[in-house]
């Protein structure tokens, strides 16, 4: 296989081949492969620059999507899968964006919690649900759970969620205990934990 055509653009090499195929591959890989125009590759030698290419064209995309948000590893993994089948490479390009922490887990997780709690106003047991499906560990979410547990905007959340719902049954001809079960099992519903349910209605005189 000869190499036809080598093209630079930035930090970034093309290198194509007498067949029509096309391969991506970083300056720095280039330079330690030593090739010029119409040099002849042997197919161990085109393997190699198969794989690196599939290699950088992957960190490249994962590194452009942790460019716009965060990510956990598992939606990386996933999202790392869709462009390319070979496994060896997805954990290569995720033991690297770890090693340079542009994922990591647990500040992820107490980010999310932050965000979610205070502007959104969710329940820790809803933001551990999320945290769970986006794939965080037993082990993180237990620190969370434990270090954030007992947050007082937990409190606050459930009174100011209980004062909104309390306006939209005020007009149902209910009865008071009609309306606190109702109450009750709509902040249950949204994952508040029933001891912090009772003691923020308490406070309120909800009960």
């Amino acid at each position: 296989m000869i190499a036809e055509l080598i093209s630079f653009k930035g930090n970034e090499v093309r290198i194509t081949f007498s067949d029509g195929s096309s391969f991506l591959v970083d300056a720095l890989f280039f330079t330690e492969l030593g090739l010029i125009k119409g040099n002849e590759v042997d197919d161990n030698v085109l393997d190699e620059i198969r794989r690196k290419s599939e290699y950088y064209k992957s960190k490249k995309y994962a590194l452009s999507l942790l460019r716009r948000k965060s990510y956990t590893e598992k939606e990386i993994r996933l999202k790392l899968r869709t462009k390319t089948t070979e496994h060896s490479i997805v954990e290569d390009v995720i033991q690297y964006i770890k090693e340079y922490g542009y994922v990591d887990d647990n500040k992820f997780a107490f980010n999310y919690y932050d965000q979610k709690v205070r502007i959104r106003k969710f329940s820790l047991n809803r933001i551990i649900s999320d945290l769970m499906k986006k794939g965080i560990s037993r082990e993180i979410i237990t620190e969370l759970k434990q270090e954030k547990s007992t947050d007082k905007v937990h409190l606050d959340n459930v009174e100011k969620s209980a004062e909104k719902k309390l306006k939209s049954l005020s007009n149902k001809n209910l009865t008071k205990h009609e309306e606190k079960q109702k109450l009750i099992m709509h902040l249950m519903q949204k994952g508040f934990n029933k001891d912090v349910i009772l003691t923020a209605l308490k406070n309120k005189n909800m009960l």
